[in-house]
């Protein structure tokens, strides 16, 4: 985790369909493609937060939110290993 809250790169457009999910531990197929060769930003969907999703600098970000604001800034160079950090920090549900 980093110091600052980081956000989504100016003029990537958030993707809808595809994304990350604490319901069931997936990653959607397509997410990390999408993520690495288009400007664009996806969602990590859990119970008691939200993320948006992107990738820059050779590297997967999630910018965390909680009760409508952002809280922390993780990074990661694939997708299982930054949802393992994020959930462990705010959790699995």
């Amino acid at each position: 985790m980093s110091e600052n809250i980081g956000a989504v790169p100016k003029g990537h457009v958030e993707i809808r369909r595809l994304g990350m999910s604490n319901f069931d531990h997936a990653i959607d197929p397509g997410f990390e493609d999408r993520l690495r060769n288009e400007a664009v930003w996806g969602r990590h969907a859990a119970r008691n937060f939200n993320g948006r999703v992107w990738f820059e600098n050779d590297a997967f970000h999630e910018q965390v939110w909680c009760y409508g604001h952002p809280v922390a800034h993780f990074s990661a160079p694939t997708l299982p290993k930054l949802m393992e950090q994020i959930n462990n920090e705010y959790g699995w549900e």
